[in-house]
């Protein structure tokens, strides 16, 4: 009897180990789970079918909850835009794409350095949009900041700037 009760303690000590090396590993890192939240801040920001305004401002303003801090900052110094905290940023980012019929937005990125409970990130962005029927499409690099908070990352910072330093 006190064999089959050494087994199952094996077994059980067995299942243990394999649960905490599922924990430990099936983890997303912080990378990737700052990756997501690109995934998620690019299919935020993209339609494939104009939006009603207020509808999309109201979308803006939830999803921004999730992946923005609170005062969150971006800067597009060549083109004098900076806006700073969820609100404005949902009012801009509905202003600039009120006249388009389809915008896609995606952040390539080239390299994440996680130090702590923030991140730094550089990341092509790549824009294409249609007004008038007449396409746009656009590339910039970002630099990005991220910050750790209850477990999530949500960008802090966004400074958006030419690929070519020569570009107007």
């Amino acid at each position: 009897m006190s064999t089959v009760r050494l087994r199952l303690a094996w077994v059980a000590a067995g299942i243990g180990v394999l649960l905490v090396l599922y924990a430990l590993f099936s983890r997303k890192s912080d990378e990737e789970r700052i990756v997501d939240q690109l995934d998620r801040l690019q299919a935020l920001l993209s339609f494939s079918a104009p939006p009603n305004v207020l509808q999309r401002a109201a979308t803006l303003k939830g999803g921004f909850q999730e992946l923005l801090t609170q005062d969150a900052r971006v800067r597009i110094p060549e083109r004098g835009l900076q806006a700073q905290g969820r609100p404005e940023l949902a009012a801009l980012a509905t202003r600039a794409t009120a006249s388009l019929q389809s915008f896609d937005v995606v952040f390539d990125v080239d390299s994440i350095h996680v130090d702590g409970n923030a991140a730094h990130v550089e990341a092509t962005v790549s824009v294409e949009g249609a007004s008038a029927g007449e396409p746009r499409s656009d590339q910039r690099r970002a630099k990005l900041e991220f910050v750790e908070s209850d477990g999530d990352w949500l960008l802090a910072t966004a400074l958006v700037e030419p690929l070519d330093d020569n570009e107007p």
